[in-house]
């Protein structure tokens, strides 16, 4: 196979990779947003509702993107195109960014379920599954903070690589095109 024959991911694939690309720039424009113009601003309830809503949406998505991952095969590379090292690291590296884009819309949903105000979708209250408890949000909102900046991280350097393998292998990147 050359590079000219890679295969590309199923539609539904790439429309959750890149929805979620989308929501994810939206949760940190948001939260930018947020601790940039502060708690005077007048738009700032709709910057939080945003904010909210697109983690509940990360959240969907990222089960069925889990779902589709595991019911259909990406397309194949040769394997020399790779060392087994790089293999095992984008393994690694596409396991923890899942782990992730599901871990902080669920530390999110703690955070706001354990508060005052309580979780909602734009005007749809969701359901409390928590009570309210200082304590319990306090290490939520330690858990989304660190795992803001872990997930920041990791889509840099899944960026970073994706170009990386651009350059090897000229197509590589239309796979998710």
């Amino acid at each position: 196979m050359t590079s000219s024959q890679i295969t590309k991911y199923s539609l539904l694939a790439r429309y959750l990779h890149w929805s979620m690309a989308l929501l994810i720039v939206v949760q940190f424009s948001t939260i930018l947003y947020v601790f940039v113009q502060g708690k005077a601003d007048p738009n700032i309830l709709a910057m939080i509702q945003a904010h909210h809503a697109s983690g509940i949406l990360i959240l969907l998505f990222i089960m069925v993107r889990i779902s589709v991952r595991y019911f259909s095969s990406p397309p194949t590379l040769l394997q020399d195109n790779f060392t087994v090292t790089e293999r095992n690291m984008a393994k690694i590296g596409h396991i923890t960014l899942y782990a992730l884009m599901f871990i902080m819309p669920v530390s999110g949903y703690i955070i706001m379920d354990t508060s005052f105000y309580g979780t909602h979708f734009y005007a749809y209250s969701m359901p409390d599954l928590l009570s309210v408890d200082e304590p319990t949000m306090n290490k939520a909102t330690f858990m989304h903070w660190l795992g803001a900046w872990v997930i920041g991280l990791c889509i840099l350097g899944h960026v970073s690589i994706a170009i990386l393998h651009r350059r090897k292998i000229p197509n590589f990147i239309n796979r998710m095109i």
